[in-house]
């Protein structure tokens, strides 16, 4: 299911009304508050740069088959490699935590989540750390 191809526009990661096709596990668990394993990929990939994907691509390149590796072109793609290698699944996100550390992005942490929550600003609050 996770190596299923989306209609037309399905790199975008946006949740409006022209956004993204949805994943077809969507609708119960957006009633719940909670987005899918895919929906956060959606998220996570698009916000991973060339240079991070080649970077973490080659961190697993042990674990990933040279054709598995040929279908790697985002980083959504590879959020999927990671699934379909069993290295990443709703019950267990901490190996891509960690990626996201090994690779310093500290501000796609919040993003690595089911739970759809609050929107988090990019922008810090700095008065909490003074006074």
């Amino acid at each position: 299911m996770a190596g299923r191809k989306r209609g037309a526009g399905g790199g975008s990661a946006s949740g409006g009304a022209g956004g993204a096709v949805p994943w077809p596990e969507e609708p119960g668990e957006r009633e719940q508050g909670l987005y899918s394993l895919h929906r956060m990929f959606d998220i996570v990939g698009a916000q991973l740069t060339h240079r991070d994907v080649r970077v973490l691509s080659f961190l697993f390149v042990d674990v990933l088959d040279e054709a598995e590796r040929g279908r790697i072109r985002s980083g959504r793609d590879f959020l999927l490699a990671l699934e379909r290698q069993g290295r990443c699944d709703e019950s267990n996100l901490r190996q891509l935590l960690q990626l996201l550390r090994i690779i310093t992005r500290h501000d796609l942490l919040p993003y690595v989540s089911l739970r759809d929550g609050a929107p988090v600003s990019a922008r810090r609050d700095i008065s909490r750390y003074t006074g």
